[in-house]
């Protein structure tokens, strides 16, 4: 009779354990189908997706690319992908190695990015939402390569200059990429945060020039100024010579706080 008990038990824990087995398998393929990520560790190389077939999920592919050598990445695409479905996104590393997006991309384009910063690192990321089909689509190919265009200089911390600094090209400061940039100038007397200076008559000056994108919430700044001290003390939000102040897109809106 015990045998018979000891059988029976046995039984049930093999079935519990075929059971356990079967979930964990399905598990692990169910995450292969949805979501793959390859190391590429090579100087250079070509890539080619077709379009994903009909998911009920979200469905991703990523590359994480390693060119190995001090440089920034080009990363040059060719995409015919599905409008607001598909999309493909790259990304940059900066200097702590968090990954942040410089492109996202959807329906049909070519063209090219480099990373900018000199470290070899480059994310490739092609992702279905909620469903899609092959139609007419060809997918995504894309390559990369070093970057030999691109001359650029990375601090990964702080960087002190005594004297001048001229950079001929763009300057990017900041440790979230292009999207979170920060330039900060202190001193005393007279101070200009930022001056223009241009002697060619056929060029046009912008002082300041900004540029805000997916602005749906939020405010965007062109120039803002804050200043403290005595109330007889001049504020100017600008000064202007030699022509007018116009407004273009907009309306100017003076108002008052208080």
């Amino acid at each position: 009779m015990i045998v018979k008990q000891n059988k029976i038990k046995l039984s049930v824990m093999k079935k519990i354990a075929y059971k356990i087995i079967i979930i964990s398998i399905l598990l692990v393929i169910n995450a292969s189908v949805f979501a793959q990520t390859y190391s590429v560790n090579l100087p250079s190389g070509t890539y080619s997706v077709p379009p994903f077939e009909e998911y009920s999920d979200t469905k991703t592919l990523i590359w994480n690319i390693d060119i190995g050598s001090q440089k920034p990445v080009m990363i040059n695409y060719q995409i015919d992908i599905i409008p607001n479905i598909e999309f493909v996104d790259i990304y940059a590393f900066n200097g702590s190695g968090s990954a942040y997006s410089i492109l996202t991309v959807t329906g049909s384009c070519k063209d090219s990015i480099s990373t900018i910063l000199p470290n070899g690192k480059a994310r490739v990321q092609f992702r279905i939402k909620n469903g899609g089909a092959i139609g007419n689509y060809t997918g995504l190919t894309f390559s990369f390569s070093e970057d030999n265009t691109t001359s650029s200089t990375s601090v990964s911390n702080n960087a002190f200059v005594n004297q001048g600094l001229y950079v001929s090209g763009s300057t990017y400061i900041g440790g979230g990429g292009y999207n979170n940039t920060t330039l900060q100038v202190a001193g005393n007397n007279n101070m200009y945060s930022i001056y223009a200076y241009n002697n060619n008559s056929n060029s046009n000056v912008y002082g300041i020039y900004s540029s805000a994108i997916n602005t749906t919430s939020g405010s965007a700044y062109g120039l803002y100024s804050s200043v403290g001290g005595p109330s007889s003390s001049n504020k100017w939000a600008g000064y202007f010579t030699g022509g007018n102040v116009q407004v273009n897109g907009g309306n100017l809106l003076i108002t008052s706080y208080g």
